[in-house]
């Protein structure tokens, strides 16, 4: 028997799609709370190794995250299979198929999770993804040194990435500095746009639930799926990039 944290708040997915912030402060604390649950797995020497919003319950409303599920978590000191390429798309990292996990793996998706955040996109487990409607690109009237610390989590390389402290640090001065303002017209109306153009492409997109876990190979090389996790995802590597920043 499997015993499992119950939330009747539901999920940071469920959180992100339903509700719009309307002052940053919102964001920020909730950025804050999950940066800093990572803060603490990694100072145990873990990682997480499939960190995305669903994995992470809310224990209050809209507040008080906590990461669940370490079904795939790994202690550092362990290491890991170069080629494992469990988890979903898209908060794997672009290098785990080559270079294996890290801490660093770990920061990438969260740097997904604090952009979702701020767009309130969240990634379709019923339809494939798409490069357009699910791109991940600076939002306008973003703070700069938010957008500046987001597009960092998400470097190619993840020697570049920051670590969740300095990460936390970072998020900690920015909501000293920014918290009490509102979020800026512009940026609601991005948030809104967004949501749009995601739910009118499910509805034209749909697949079924037999087919979530299939893939679609196009013309171009490139690999279309659903963001489901997987325990393998077969070559990674020449899956959809969403990140355009």
């Amino acid at each position: 028997m499997i015993v499992m944290t119950y939330s009747e708040f539901g999920n940071l997915e469920q959180n992100i799609a339903r509700s719009r912030p309307t002052r940053w402060k919102e964001i920020l604390e909730m950025m804050e709370d999950t940066t800093g649950h990572l803060c603490v797995l990694h100072s145990h020497q873990w990682i997480h190794n499939n960190l995305h919003p669903k994995n992470i319950l809310l224990m209050q409303e809209a507040e008080s995250p906590m990461i669940i599920d370490f079904a795939y978590a790994s202690c550092v000191q362990d290491g890991e299979q170069a080629r494992s390429t469990h988890g979903r798309h898209p908060y794997i990292a672009p290098e785990v198929p080559t270079m294996g996990r890290s801490t660093a793996s770990d920061v990438f998706a969260l740097g997904i999770i604090l952009w979702q955040l701020v767009s309130r996109v969240t990634f379709p487990d019923n339809a494939l993804l798409d490069k357009d409607v699910h791109r991940i690109e600076a939002v306008p009237g973003m703070l700069d040194e938010l957008w500046a610390i987001t597009k960092s989590c998400l470097s190619h390389y993840p020697a570049q990435r920051p670590t969740p402290d300095h990460i936390l640090a970072q998020l900690t001065q920015l909501h000293r500095l920014h918290g009490e303002e509102f979020i800026n017209d512009e940026t609601m109306a991005y948030i809104d746009s967004r949501a749009k153009d995601c739910d009118d492409y499910i509805m034209s997109h749909r697949i079924s639930r037999e087919s979530v876990f299939s893939t679609n190979l196009a013309d171009d090389g490139i690999i279309h799926t659903a963001s489901v996790t997987r325990s393998s995802n077969e070559r990674l590597d020449r899956y959809l990039s969403l990140v355009v920043c």
